[in-house]
């Protein structure tokens, strides 16, 4: 079972990917990088890179609190407003 949930841009060339997955029987959430090759991928298709995180589902929750922890801090540094 892979299922893509969703991606955002991450600059021209590339996209970031979230999907569910399983591999040997763990449940797992892959956010991968993938990247447009024009020769390769003529379909407009972007191809995954080595470039990610993949960790079992049950770990969702301490994932999404350390991004609001880092979202925060980013306002308070000024990085975002």
């Amino acid at each position: 079972m892979d299922q893509e949930v969703g991606h955002f841009r991450k600059n021209s060339g590339e996209r970031v990917y979230g999907s569910l997955t399983e591999f040997n029987g763990h449940q797992l959430v892959d956010l991968r990088v993938r990247f447009h090759d024009k020769k390769a991928a003529k379909d407009g298709t972007f191809l995954p890179t080595k470039k990610g995180l993949t960790i079992s589902v049950h770990h969702l929750p301490e994932l999404q609190a350390l991004l609001r922890d880092v979202e925060v801090a980013a306002r308070k540094s000024g990085f975002i407003k």
